[in-house]
C-alpha cells in the first residue's frame, strides 16, 4: 500500500514537472514567434509570407547604399587594394588625396 501511494505521488509530481515544462516551452514559443513577427498560427504560411517580402526589403537597402556617400570609402577601398596588391601607386591616402585636390580645381 505504501508503495502504491509512492507511485502515485511521483506520478502527480512528474505530471506537474511536466505540465510546468510545457507552460514554459508554450511561451518561449510566444516569444520566438514575437521576435519574427508571426502569430505562430500557420508558422510555414507566415514565413513564407516574410520570405516574400525580402526582395523589397533588399531593394530599399541598395537604394539607401546608393544614396548614401559611400562613394569616397570605396574608392579609398580601391586604391588601398590596389597599393596592397603592389600596384604602382604609392600610398593609398596619398593618391585619393591627390586625386580629391585634383577635382576640386
Amino acid at each position: 500500500m505504501a508503495k502504491c501511494n509512492q507511485q502515485m505521488a511521483d506520478a502527480d509530481r512528474r505530471q506537474s514537472e511536466y505540465t510546468r515544462a510545457a507552460e514554459t516551452a508554450a511561451n518561449n514559443y510566444k516569444k520566438e514567434c514575437e521576435k519574427l513577427g508571426i502569430t505562430g498560427a500557420a508558422v510555414r504560411q507566415e514565413l513564407r509570407q516574410l520570405a516574400q517580402q525580402l526582395p523589397a526589403l533588399f531593394e530599399q537597402l541598395v537604394q539607401q547604399l546608393r544614396s548614401s556617400d559611400l562613394d569616397h570609402i570605396i574608392h579609398y577601398y580601391r586604391h588601398f587594394t590596389q597599393y596592397a596588391h603592389g600596384s604602382s601607386a604609392s600610398k593609398p591616402g596619398q593618391q585619393l588625396q591627390d586625386e580629391q585636390q585634383q577635382q576640386q580645381q
